[in-house]
């Protein structure tokens, strides 16, 4: 069984390079896999459905009747099928074509949400793991302040409030410490809940910023919106045909056997009949149906724009939050390259006896809890990026994406 895991492992971790979120899919747990494909396969069979709605069903009956002087059965099979509907049933199709690309992007769109979720919760879980070590070096820094303190505090040179300051100071990092343990804790159960694997395993998708031309192009949520259009102005197409002429043709087979009381004989008579028919339906609320179709209609349109205007700004948002972190990377690495200089002076202080060793580690742990906010800074860069891929077309991840 462990070389089964092992292999599924491995599988999952091969697949996941494959594309942005179709190996994210592997990693969700079977009971999310199962009511996606499950999903899936409800939209695929109503969609068919829904393309074969105007095929009326063909109708067989049998009565069976006993009375006080005869008994009768009686059998029928009868039809009657639109056959033109003044444009309606190829409203019909088209409107059940829409229909299914609109539930298949919803769906979609569900799937992407809950891979993102995986993602995100494995990339802030990491972000988190270096926040805690980041804390950790703070508090040895604060620990040696402490005693620097301390012992200034007993030869004379410094008064009690400096102790004091750093004592608080230790104390709030504690505090922040615990938090953060508590925090990751409590997402690292969100994730099992999704999950059945450790955050520590799963390969994170080589997230790139795209161009927002790329990201509205590949939209799934605006493709929702725009087949919304599309279904609104069949809906709207189908509903004038209603109350259009239609062409039906119907038929009728019926067969009888009776049996009077006086006789054992059966007495059968057989009919049929067939023909065609129009038909116009009038009705006082047909004015009101047919505007109310075009106003849902025009209504999807104004919301398909108000979409696009809402993306380009969220985009617009992610990208402007991403220059600031690209900011914050450069003075990070400024201030690093400082460091360095700093280190290699105070070895030197140390060597001349200027300086003590706790100064060296003090200033070691600096850089390297600056080196640690390089690495914070880049998962906080995947997070915003993640929420552009979580509206996205899969196949964006073959794409030339713009780097950072």
């Amino acid at each position: 069984m462990r070389g089964l895991r092992e292999l599924k492992k491995l599988l999952v971790l091969s697949l996941s390079s494959l594309s942005l979120f179709g190996g994210g899919f592997d990693y969700l747990n079977s009971e999310n896999q199962n009511i996606l494909n499950i999903q899936k396969e409800i939209n695929s069979l109503q969609s068919k459905n829904l393309k074969r709605n105007w095929i009326e069903p063909i109708v067989a009956s049998f009565t069976y009747t006993r009375g006080e002087k005869s008994e009768t059965k009686y059998y029928k099979v009868s039809l009657s099928q639109p056959i033109f509907k003044s444009g309606g049933i190829y409203f019909a199709i088209k409107y059940a074509e829409a229909n299914g690309k609109f539930i298949s992007l919803a769906t979609s769109l569900q799937e992407n949400t809950l891979i993102k979720r995986v993602y995100e919760l494995v990339l802030t879980l990491k972000k988190l793991d270096i926040q805690i070590a980041q804390v950790k070096l703070k508090l040895k820094n604060i620990e040696f302040d402490i005693k620097r303190k301390r012992e200034r505090f007993l030869s004379g040179d410094d008064d009690i409030s400096f102790l004091n300051q750093a004592m608080i100071e230790r104390n709030s990092l504690s505090i922040k410490l615990e938090e953060l343990k508590n925090s990751h804790k409590s997402l690292e159960k969100s994730f099992k809940n999704i999950s059945p694997f450790s955050y520590k395993d799963v390969k994170l998708p080589k997230l790139k910023l795209v161009s927002q031309k790329e990201f509205l192009k590949k939209n799934l949520e605006l493709e929702k919106y725009q087949a919304d259009v599309g279904q609104q102005k069949e809906l709207k197409n189908m509903t004038i045909s209603n109350y259009l002429p239609t062409i039906s043709l119907f038929g009728n087979y019926n067969y009888q056997k009776t049996k009077p009381k006086t006789s054992n004989k059966w007495q059968k008579d057989e009919f049929k009949n067939y023909g065609l028919m129009v038909s116009m339906p009038f009705s006082i609320n047909e004015t009101r149906d047919i505007q109310i179709r075009k106003l849902e209609a025009i209504k999807a349109k104004l919301t398909l724009s108000q979409k696009q205007r809402e993306l380009k700004h969220e985009y617009e948002s992610i990208y402007q939050d991403i220059e600031f972190l690209k900011d914050k990377d450069r003075v990070t690495r400024e201030s690093l390259s400082l460091y360095n200089k700093l280190i290699k002076r105070t070895k030197d202080a140390v060597r001349a006896g200027d300086k003590t060793k706790l100064d060296l580690e003090t200033i070691k742990n600096t850089k390297k809890s600056l080196s640690y906010d390089l690495k914070i800074i880049e998962y906080d860069k995947k997070l915003k990026i993640l929420k552009l891929f979580e509206k996205m077309s899969r196949d964006l991840a073959h794409s030339n994406p713009t780097k950072f």
